[in-house]
């Protein structure tokens, strides 16, 4: 089956526990700053629909990485949900997803390549079987376009944090007496970072 991969044998459909994990990612080219976000959907056996967030910041090579990390962050959030046994991925940069279904090769690009095996390894690991779809972005329409929408923004806001944070690391230590003055320099208090 393309997209989805058994681990560890078959598993009886009436236990299985569907995870719907959607992420997003934002990339700053000039600082490479990102950001990701995830939003996990999940209903335990005879419970409601429950849902769980989680985002963050780094750096990033490119923006495929940046995706990439959003979707093994997004997977590490929803893998360890009690009764989970199937992940559906949904992303909406195509060539990360192509990337996360191990349909080609492995990447040439080293950190490419190493996100890939943590993904497989993670998943693995928890003996839980994984589809990775993509999803239109930026569309807004129905359930699937108003949350890629929303960890879409999210992932911004982080990755905006981390550009903040690179230009404080830009500037070097200062004295606190100081920080009134970079706060107005900067936009934002840099004490509020930490």
């Amino acid at each position: 089956m393309h997209g989805m991969q058994e681990v560890g044998g078959s598993i009886p459909p009436d236990s299985i526990m569907i995870v719907t994990v959607y992420v997003d990612a934002s990339f700053h080219h000039g600082s490479k700053a990102m950001g990701w976000a995830a939003w996990i959907v999940y209903c335990p056996e005879g419970g409601e629909v429950e849902r769980k967030f989680g985002s963050g910041h780094g750096t990033a090579k490119d923006s495929t990485e940046a995706e990439l990390i959003a979707i093994l962050e997004g997977i590490r959030i929803g893998a360890p949900l009690d009764g989970a046994r199937m992940l559906v991925v949904k992303s909406d940069c195509q060539a990360a997803v192509h990337i996360a279904r191990f349909r080609a090769r492995a990447p040439r690009q080293p950190n490419l390549r190493q996100l890939q095996e943590q993904i497989k390894r993670l998943t693995e690991t928890k003996e839980i079987s994984r589809k990775v779809r993509w999803t239109k972005g930026h569309t807004g329409e129905g359930t699937p376009g108003y949350i890629n929408n929303k960890v879409d923004a999210w992932a911004r806001e982080q990755m905006r944090i981390k550009r903040q944070q690179l230009r404080y690391e830009e500037i070097g230590d200062y004295h606190y007496e100081d920080a009134e003055f970079y706060a107005d320099c900067l936009g934002f208090d840099p004490h509020d970072m930490y």
